[in-house]
């Protein structure tokens, strides 16, 4: 598993995927004028809080990739 943080108009995110560069052409792909779609990351420390996230044209995204082995 690989965690991703993910910043989203400015607030700290994370995600954990298998596949990474799968999460990251789908966001390109959305950011690029393809289909939105909702990302369901992790808010906040300890204990985390699943949240959906719009990723689409027009929004501030970043990934960082993380490998937790």
């Amino acid at each position: 598993m690989i965690r991703i943080d993910v910043v989203y108009g400015g607030h700290p995110y994370s995600v954990v995927v298998d596949d990474p560069e799968a999460l990251k052409a789908q966001v390109l792909d959305a950011v690029s004028g393809g289909t939105p779609f909702w990302l369901t990351v992790n808010e906040g420390a300890g204990t985390l809080k699943p949240t959906d996230v719009l990723i689409s044209t027009g929004v501030a995204v970043s990934l960082s990739v993380i490998d937790v082995g």
